[in-house]
């Protein structure tokens, strides 16, 4: 299945966020080897999703997650808009997570921290749109 990911933020809007998810897809699929518009698998989005977390130091090559600049993104996107409650799940996906056999898959353990705190909505487009 083909498709454009686009990876939006759940509480606010956030461009920073967007350059990072472009700088991935570009260090992930260099313009000289893959051909733009990119259309990429649905199963890379985990690693998409990885580096996005890495760049912004959630989490590192390794998997481990940094739950204080969690709590530092989600403060940033909750000053966006005030009216929006967060409820502290970061710690508690976090544990669950390191819980789980993942160890050795870090694009997975990315995704199901991902899934578990909501940080980032993934939306895709179909080759036909």
């Amino acid at each position: 299945m083909d498709t454009e990911p686009s990876l939006s933020i759940l509480y606010a809007q956030d461009k920073r966020s967007d350059l990072v998810t472009n700088d991935c897809l570009l260090e992930m699929y260099p313009r000289n080897l893959y051909k733009y518009p990119l259309r990429i698998d649905r199963n890379d989005i985990p690693c998409v999703i990885h580096c996005v977390l890495k760049k912004f130091g959630i989490m590192s090559n390794d998997g481990v997650i940094n739950i204080q600049n969690y709590y530092k993104r989600v403060r940033a996107f909750h000053r966006n808009d005030p009216r929006v409650l967060i409820s502290d799940v970061g710690e508690t996906c976090a544990q669950n997570i390191n819980g789980m056999n993942l160890d050795h898959d870090v694009c997975k353990k990315a995704k199901v921290f991902n899934d578990c705190t909501q940080l980032y909505v993934i939306s895709y487009k179909d080759a036909d749109d």
